[in-house]
């Protein structure tokens, strides 16, 4: 019987639909919607085409920068600006003025630091840790081998040396052993260098942790402690745990009794060839360095001795007297030494004296007789034995460079290069080497050119001063390079260096120069020191530094140099003024071009404030009040995860002030409030979830990154100041006129933006002073301001800008007002600034001016460092920290910055629970982990820290956010993308899943998996989603969701090579629409144009819009499609193609296409299907070749017939068929 037909409509009123499965699609959504959107119910058209804009380049360029701007990982705008990440710097431009010229803001580097803590345990004061990485293949470590060195604070007499395997991701401890204990010498003038100082290596299989182990009357030894990593993951291996580490000693490999330091480093077969030639387990071996002869043979007399014939002898004091030091005199057999001390006036032989004598003068000679010896350095190579222990190669390197009296490495009067314990001072001198292995660009590693670099004190006897050497060994140990510096004086502590090219050699030193310690003022001082950079030729010796520069004073290197990239890294440690003084940092540094006189190295990231690892200031102090020194060599810098751009070295991080009784004070105190620091690793990653974020705010823009920054339209610094200031305060009682009375002073950092906004510090601890009579003078000596990037001038302008704004009390007050200010510019290397309160301020007067803002125990103004994402909600700025603390700002006032107090700070759990996002809801902030959705309600503290936020609660279980995707707030609700899909978190916080329709276009892999930019478009009704896509000559594309009509469609940009879209956003009164490329350039959508040009020529804009299958009769059952239909407006000439897919096959279709010129208004359009007997059809329709709008789609219609029964199937196809 005949068919009845029947005509099926759908206009196009609804979008994608990814959800449902193709077969099953609902009549009348989308498969496809590509580059259309809605305007009007019912109708598509085609979407606008993006232009790029003129790129001009970048003005006023340094020749490192060059002139051209060919690539940016963030682009985002603040007011007319489009600012943009290149190059490690943050460029800007406008369309006013240098017409589409970029031009330099400051340094800019997508990364993040943290700085997670190992382990915590106030009983004991920690070292620096020490790390290495063990491999489970060539590209993923394992394990981490660590070693620290502890004090017990309670019984502070030895050092231990402790070792520990743990997981290499996770940092999770595996296993730990105390490896030795190290007794700390009571007394002398070498007890500072006479430390364990452990290093960790891995070669191959094996970890080993290398450590001095001074002897009581022979040369120190070098230890090692081996294990097997392979232990926990080999079933043939012995296990971890049972076996342990196994010591050892290094054959033949003796340091200096008096002044023993040594150094290690891995050098690899890839680019040492002595290493290459040796066939080493691991294909890698480790170079030991040290100082094995000092020129001293230090002794004394005392003629208080009284002996007896036995091993007893009394004396007046034996607070010199150490065991192990060899007697002579009177009646004392040779070769006697000092076996034990019993008590303050009396000590035991080694053997009995000859005879009875009373107040007999015995000589004390320490240690090994090294005063004919040359300062002698020694160099030597070690391999795994493919076991727990090492074994020696090749023939050391001996060098005698350092001759008595002259260039010697010892004693010369007041020029001491291996200075001895000071009255005030505690300047340990110290030893640095490192395998240079040049990894050029071009031809790789080469092993021929292979070096050792090493650095050392030394004593120049004309003129007399101490200064440094820095040298090159080439691989071999025989050759010699030379930097013997005789112009920058001082000893040094700490050295790092590394090849950045075939002939150059960067390196940093840090310096003491031995002078302005003060160990019982109030607070007490440290040597002045600073960190110095240079180059060194890697085949020419010289005698001066080239391109010397200063990255601080009062600073400590942390790490060694490290490149990522082409780009050279260090990380610093920095206390303001004192330990103790609570405001310290460490600094991730990018260094300059090498040759670059202007430029200077600058600040990309930091930590928190406080969080600083140890300092010379704060490990000289320790030592020159109780003879513990742990700070000796910088942190070893791994990549262990190859293929990711993330590096690690150990340090410690300050733990808190604790109080102790020191059994090595040779001052007689007992007491002692010290800093403690706790083992912790640095982690520096390039490749963060998320490069950027900005939040423009009534007081400037804020931007994520390895800090938080602030940008005013001229250039970008840190938002806040790094540190506190810290200050000394004096008076006398001439000189001025205040009055009697005890009054308190308190110091804040003070900077104003460009936009006239006012940026103040934390207001540092109060000091008294106490005036007497009527003429009294105050002196408040500030401690320099060593590091900012706050300018006033071009970014490499020594004038900052910055005050110290000094508040005092009325005598007797407790209320602090300003009293004066002094500039800070310019302080840095004389240290200190200094401002005089001669009381022409009367108190009556001075409670007239300005209060102190945190006055009265109000919040005071914090420090965020490195962090990751930002919001606004209700007048305040969020910001999640690296270490996943949600700090807040103070509500925004007018001429005021953007103030976080350190208090005011909020956290779901631990630092260990990664918090991916943050977004404002209407009336709760949304937090989002990993794995859950959080809310936070209430107002939150005022600026007067009166109030607070309610902790967070679960309203999303298992719903966690992507890391690095963007979020935004809009009218509706909350736009995250979590691991379901994307959602809008409605005000109400219920969640609408509106990205279940677009789930297929964020599932790939390397292409379109996380959302870099939302864009809320509240006039259009659209919000947009640029997808990531990584892949090579692909499209980039944007989801956009109508919020009018609930539908998805998808615009698909091309690009050429990897010049995929980074950002987009909007800007201008016009909300014109951007999109940013990785190349560099910049793209707006331009009504009316309807081609796009990313990939360097006009490309048309297609059409695709595809139904599902259409199954009129149900699933699978018979129907005939006679024909198709099209009804839209024709606008201009364009080609029309039809394809229909029949019975669930995507693979083949019947295809009509049609060039359509002219007006053929109403655009009414069919085709005959010539496979009319099908289970389902689908229709793809295609507007291609037309740079115009072409047409617009109204719907379409399928003329249709059902048919009783299904389709027979094949045999094949059909089961228990007979």
């Amino acid at each position: 019987m005949p068919l009845q037909k029947q005509i099926i409509t759908f206009p196009f009123a609804k979008g994608l639909n990814e959800k449902a499965s193709d077969k099953v699609t609902p009549a009348g959504d989308l498969t496809k919607a590509k580059n259309v959107v809605f305007e009007k119910a019912g109708q598509l058209r085609k979407r606008d085409g993006f232009e790029k804009k003129n790129n001009r380049g970048i003005a006023f360029s340094e020749a490192s920068l060059g002139t051209t701007f060919t690539s940016a990982n963030y682009v985002t705008e603040y007011g007319d600006e489009i600012l943009a990440a290149s190059q490690q710097r943050l460029f800007a431009r406008t369309e006013e003025g240098l017409d589409g010229l970029y031009v330099d803001k400051g340094a800019l580097v997508s990364c993040e630091v943290t700085n997670p803590f190992l382990l915590r345990n106030e009983n004991y004061k920690f070292g620096p840790a020490h790390v290495a990485f063990g491999m489970a293949s060539s590209s993923i470590a394992a394990f981490m081998l660590v070693t620290y060195v502890r004090v017990n604070l309670s019984a502070n007499t030895s050092y231990q040396v402790i070792g520990e395997v743990r997981d290499a991701k996770t940092r999770n401890l595996l296993y730990e052993e105390l490896i030795d204990t190290i007794s700390i010498d009571q007394v002398g003038d070498d007890t500072l260098y006479r430390v364990p100082t452990p290093k960790a290596v891995v070669l191959g299989d094996f970890g080993y942790i290398l450590y001095q182990s001074p002897q009581t009357s022979t040369a120190t030894l070098v230890k090692f402690a081996g294990i097997d990593l392979t232990a926990p993951t080999d079933d043939e291996s012995e296990d971890m745990k049972t076996d342990g580490f196994i010591k050892g000693t290094l054959p033949s490999f003796t340091l200096s009794y008096h002044r023993p330091m040594f150094d290690v480093d891995v050098c690899t077969a890839a680019g040492n060839a002595t290493v290459a030639g040796e066939s080493c387990h691991g294909s890698a071996a480790i170079i030991v360095g040290g100082l094995t002869g000092s020129n001293l043979n230090p002794s004394f007399t005392d003629a208080t001795c009284d002996t007896d014939g036995t091993t007893s002898v009394t004396m007046d004091s034996t607070a010199l007297v150490r065991v192990g030091d060899a007697v002579s005199g009177t009646g004392i057999p040779s070769e006697t030494t000092v076996a034990s001390i019993t008590n303050a006036t009396k000590f035991v032989l080694s053997q009995s004296a000859t005879q009875t004598n009373a107040d007999v003068t015995l000589t004390f000679t320490r240690g090994v007789n090294e005063s004919s010896a040359n300062g002698t350095l020694k160099f030597e190579y070690f391999k795994s034995n493919e076991d727990e222990t090492l074994v020696q190669f090749g023939t050391p390197k001996v060098t005698t460079a350092f001759a008595v009296g002259h260039d010697g490495a010892g004693s010369s009067g007041n020029a001491e290069s291996m200075p001895a314990l000071e009255t005030n001072g505690a300047t340990t001198s110290g030893f640095a080497i490192r395998a240079i292995e040049f990894n050029d660009p071009s031809s790789g590693l080469t092993a021929a050119n292979g070096q050792i670099f090493y650095a050392v004190s030394n004593y120049k006897s004309s003129p007399t001063i101490n200064s440094q050497k820095f040298a090159l060994i080439a691989h071999g140990l025989a050759s010699e390079t030379t930097m013997l510096n005789t112009a920058s004086t001082g000893h040094l502590l700490r050295a790092t260096a590394i090849p950045e090219s075939s002939s150059v050699v960067r390196v940093l030193a840090e310096l003491s120069d031995g002078t302005g310690a003060v160990k019982a003022a109030d607070p007490p001082e440290p040597d002045n020191h600073r960190v110095i950079s240079f180059e060194m030729s890697r085949s020419v010796s010289a005698s001066s530094f080239s391109t010397e520069k200063v990255l601080g004073y009062n600073t400590s290197l942390a790490s060694d140099l490290f490149n990522n990239g082409t780009n050279t890294y260090a990380v610093l440690s920095f206390l303001v003024g004192h330990r103790g003084s609570l405001s310290g940092n460490n600094l991730l540094m990018i260094a300059p071009p090498l040759t670059n006189a202007n430029r200077p190295y600058e600040i990309v990231g930091a930590v928190g404030m406080g969080e600083n690892s140890v300092t010379f200031t704060s490990d000289h102090q320790s030592s020159a009040e109780n003879r513990l020194h742990l700070f000796a060599q910088v942190g070893r810098v791994h990549q262990p995860f190859t293929g990711t751009r993330e590096y690690v070295f150990g340090t410690n991080r300050f733990s808190n002030i604790v109080e102790y009784v020191s059994t090595n004070d040779p001052s007689g105190a007992t007491t002692f409030e010290d800093e403690v620091h706790a083992p912790a690793v640095i982690d520096v990653n390039f490749d963060p979830e998320r490069n950027h974020k900005s939040l423009t705010t009534p007081n400037g823009m804020l931007l994520t990154g390895g800090l938080l920054y602030h940008y005013d339209g001229f250039r970008l610094h840190e938002n806040g100041f790094l540190g506190i200031p810290a200050f000394k305060a004096s008076v006398v009682s001439a000189g001025g006129s205040l009055a009697a009375g005890t009054y308190l002073y308190r110091v804040v950092y003070e900077w104003y933006d460009d936009m006239g906004n006012v940026h103040r510090s934390g207001a540092s601890p109060s000091r008294s002073i106490t005036a007497s009579g009527s003429t009294s003078l105050a002196t408040i000596t500030v401690f320099a301001l060593q590091h900012t990037r706050k300018r006033e001038g071009a970014f490499d302008d020594s004038n900052t800008g910055v005050r110290a704004c000094i508040y005092r009390t009325v005598a007797g007050g407790s209320v602090y007002h300003k009293v004066g200010s002094v500039n800070m510019s310019g302080t840095e290397s004389t240290l200190i600034a200094a401002f005089k309160d001669y009381g022409g301020i009367t108190d009556t007067e001075l409670q007239d001016n300005e209060l102190l803002y945190s006055q009265g125990g109000l919040p005071g103004n914090g420090f965020v460092g490195s962090c990751k994402d930002l919001c606004l909600h209700k007048e305040r700025a969020f910001v999640t920290t690296s270490a996943n603390a949600v700090r807040f700002s103070k509500f925004m006032a007018n001429r005021d910055a953007v103030n976080f107090p350190d208090d005011f700070s909020l956290r779901v759990s631990s630092e260990k629970i990664a918090i991916n996002c943050i977004e404002a809801s209407r009336e709760v902030l949304l937090l989002f982990t990993n794995a859950d959705g959080f809310y936070v309600a209430g107002d939150g503290p005022d600026n007067a820290g009166v109030g607070s936020y309610a902790q967070p609660r679960m309203f999303a279980p298992g719903l966690g956010a992507i890391a690095g995707a963007d979020h935004s707030f809009f009218s509706g609700g909350t736009l995250i993308q979590t691991k379901r899909g994307i959602i809008n978190v409605q005000p109400n916080l219920q969640l609408d899943y509106i990205g279940a329709n677009i789930e297929d276009s964020i599932s790939g892999t390397t292409e379109n998996r996380k959302v870099l930019s939302v864009v809320v478009s509240e006039d259009t009704n659209e919000i947009r989603f640029l997808l990531e896509n990584t892949a090579s000559g692909s499209t980039s594309k944007i989801l956009v969701y109508n919020t009018l009509f609930r539908q998805f469609t998808v615009h698909e940009i091309g690009y050429s090579s990897t010049n995929s879209g980074i950002n987009l956003f909007m800007q201008g009164a016009g909300n014109s629409l951007f999109l940013a490329t990785a190349d560099g350039n910049i793209h707006f959508s331009k009504p009316g144009k309807f081609t796009d040009n990313n990939t360097g020529s006009e490309v048309n804009i297609d059409m695709v819009v595809q139904t599902g299958f259409l199954n009129v009769a149900g699933l699978q059952a018979k129907q005939r499609v006679y024909r198709v239909m099209l009804l839209g407006k024709h606008i201009e000439s364009h080609t029309l193609t039809l394809d229909v897919f029949t019975d669930y096959d995507d693979s083949t279709s019947a295809t009509h296409t049609a060039t359509l010129t002219g007006d053929t208004n109403p655009y009414h359009y069919r085709a005959h299907l010539a496979k009319q007997k099908c289970q389902a059809v689908k229709l793809k329709i295609t507007i291609s070749n037309a740079n115009t709008e072409a047409v617009r789609l109204d719907g379409v219609a399928f003329e249709v017939g059902k048919r009783a029964g299904t389709f027979k199937l094949p045999a094949a196809q059909t089961l228990g068929a007979s």
